[in-house]
């Protein structure tokens, strides 16, 4: 199945909405002039969010956050890059070398959509794309963990939340840094580069 349409018309609330009930698998897109954020979904529920363009992402927040440093994300990024073909999420490579438990992977990934939902909220026009992908073949996004290790959030319990925090951010006035979820600044970003020493 695919889903292409204008904001304007469905939201994407009412979208993710749809894809939790009916339990879909996929890569949501969506876009205006300020760039392209992702979100994507197993079965319904999120396991996977790209912040405008790339300009946070998941290892950033899970420094942010105090759940790993950042040479262990260093570390982490430098065995990614050992085997670019077979390419392990990055929750994924933190779990399996101990470098972060599951519920503060799950905290993280939260924080992320969160700030990617808010920034949708946001927007005055835009555009979507939804499209199915088996689990199997949804690749680096999939968090492919055994059951007890699955990094996933419930969608509609998250869109609520991001509702929330979007309705409070609009009644303060604090809208235009919405980095400041996780105590960000919008001026400095943080870039981490894998380590450069070779992983054995």
């Amino acid at each position: 199945m695919s889903l292409i349409g204008d904001l304007s018309q469905f939201s994407i609330g009412d979208i993710i909405q749809f894809l939790h009930e009916t339990r879909e698998s996929g890569t949501i897109r969506i876009g205006c002039f300020k760039g392209e954020c992702t979100l994507v979904l197993s079965k319904g529920d999120i396991v996977g969010a790209n912040y405008l363009d790339g300009m946070v992402r998941i290892g950033q927040v899970l420094v942010h956050i105090g759940a790993i440093t950042k040479e262990e994300l260093s570390w982490a990024l430098a065995i990614q890059q050992q085997d670019p073909q077979n390419r392990k999420p990055l929750v994924l490579t933190l779990l399996e070398n101990s470098m972060v438990d599951k519920e503060a992977a799950c905290k993280g990934l939260k924080i992320l959509v969160e700030m990617t939902l808010v920034e949708v909220f946001s927007w005055d026009s835009g555009h979507y794309e939804f499209e199915e992908c088996p689990v199997s073949n949804i690749g680096s996004w999939y968090y492919n963990l055994t059951d007890h290790q699955e990094v996933s959030l419930n969608a509609r319990a998250v869109l609520l939340d991001s509702l929330r925090i979007f309705d409070e951010k609009r009644r303060d006035g604090t809208m235009g840094n919405i980095l400041s979820i996780i105590g960000m600044d919008n001026s400095q970003p943080v870039i981490i580069e894998a380590c450069k020493f070779q992983v054995t």
